[in-house]
């Protein structure tokens, strides 16, 4: 399926329409028309979309705005030579111009950001959507007018909310130990772990709650998070569920991954006389402690983990994250995760010296006495969250090596 939005601008004798659909689109034209096709990321579809809802006094609709913009380029082409040098898209005034108009939509809605069950945004984003037809097969949403572009539904569901305040616990039970190793390689993205993060603190925030009811609960949520992304994908937002639960015809062994590389795991540690060792996110990150009450594991609250989603307070699946969001979170790293850092720097630091996969992962197996397979999957890993955090570029160089943002360059500085 594309990952572009096509849209259709149909030049009339009579009136300019726009026609905007995921798939590639063939129509029928009157003899009085031309139609012009182009790919646009979803990122600047949502982005037209949201400066026309931002700006309803100037830009009455989508056409409105569109044609303004193709006016203004055309009069500075008259007048100026430099105008015909390409800029390419601004991402940043992208994601400036989203943000404003989320931060509205928030403003009406604020536990859409987090809470899709209790949201009528959420709700109705999980509605079946039934398709409709037009011309070649190209589907719609019901009650999408073709020259309608509204957005994807709710981009800002994803948005994490500031936890409430809440009991934190000193620290794990006497029986735990933690362990002090790099995030496993399917462990590709932060974010699912930081919304499992805040749902904890929601529930935890008069005290400790039975892990096992938790996780029980946070995966059915989870389920339906990753159903309510999935139609944003279909509408163009990118691989959006990584690490989510989404496979329904091997509904066990998704959920099983996403509670190992998303929250986290417990396991009895070998001779260990009853230890049990701690890995995982939640509790490597110091997110979430765990103690015993009477045979019953339960699960809480930190204080260093309540600071850290209060500062991070509005993130979004909008990636790559705000390097003012990276910031917060690797000076976290750096303090309370001092071995998932280390392997995150080291990638940069391999990047920074223009190596292409196989170098990378030939690099890390030497260093850490990884298998080959082991290598790769600690490799894609942790690109993938560098790509997340805005330290290396999303598309590997022109000759397939990896390559640093400005902010990954900086850190490597430091």
């Amino acid at each position: 399926m594309s990952t572009s939005c096509a849209w259709i601008i149909c030049i009339s004798i009579r009136a300019p329409y726009i026609r905007y659909t995921q798939y590639p689109l063939s129509i029928s034209m009157a003899d009085d028309q031309t139609a012009l096709q182009w790919e646009a990321p979803p990122e600047l579809a949502t982005a037209i979309t949201a400066a026309v809802q931002l700006h309803p006094d100037a830009f009455p609709s989508t056409d409105a705005l569109l044609l303004e913009a193709v006016s203004r380029l055309v009069s500075e082409l008259a007048t100026d030579p430099d105008a015909a040098t390409p800029r390419g898209i601004d991402y940043a005034a992208i994601k400036k111009l989203v943000a404003r108009w989320l931060d509205r939509n928030l403003a009406a809605a604020p536990r859409a950001a987090t809470r899709v069950a209790e949201s009528s945004a959420g709700a109705a984003s999980r509605a079946p959507v039934e398709p409709v037809e037009i011309d070649n097969g190209a589907a719609l949403a019901p009650g999408r007018a073709v020259g309608d572009i509204s957005p994807p539904p709710d981009i800002s569901i994803t948005r994490l909310r500031e936890p409430p305040p809440g009991t934190a616990l000193s620290g794990n039970g006497s029986r735990y130990v933690l362990a002090d190793e790099p995030l496993f390689g399917l462990h590709n993205r932060d974010y699912p772990s930081l919304w499992a993060a805040s749902h904890l603190y929601e529930r935890a925030a008069d005290g400790p709650v039975g892990l096992k009811e938790f996780l029980a609960e946070l995966t059915k949520e989870a389920w339906e998070f990753s159903e309510a992304l999935a139609e944003l994908e279909i509408r163009g937002w990118r691989k959006l569920r990584a690490l989510f639960p989404s496979n329904r015809q091997r509904p066990e062994s998704a959920e099983d991954g996403f509670r190992a590389f998303a929250v986290g795991s417990i396991h009895a540690v070998r001779g260990g006389d009853g230890l049990k060792r701690l890995s995982g996110p939640l509790f490597q990150w110091r997110l979430a402690y765990v103690i015993e009450d009477g045979g019953r594991e339960l699960i809480g609250r930190t204080a260093v983990g309540a600071e850290l989603l209060t500062n991070l307070a509005g993130i979004s699946l909008i990636l790559p994250h705000e390097p003012e969001y990276a910031r917060v979170f690797l000076a976290h790293l750096m303090e309370h995760a001092p071995e998932d850092w280390a392997l995150l720097r080291r990638v940069l630091e391999l990047a920074a010296e223009r190596a292409n996969r196989a170098t990378l992962v030939e690099q890390l197996q030497k260093e850490r006495s990884w298998s080959p397979s082991q290598a790769s999957s600690y490799a894609v890993g942790y690109v993938g969250r560098a790509r997340e955090w805005g330290l290396m570029e999303s598309q590997l160089s022109t000759d397939r090596r990896y390559e640093l943002t400005e902010l990954g360059r900086e850190y490597l500085s430091a």
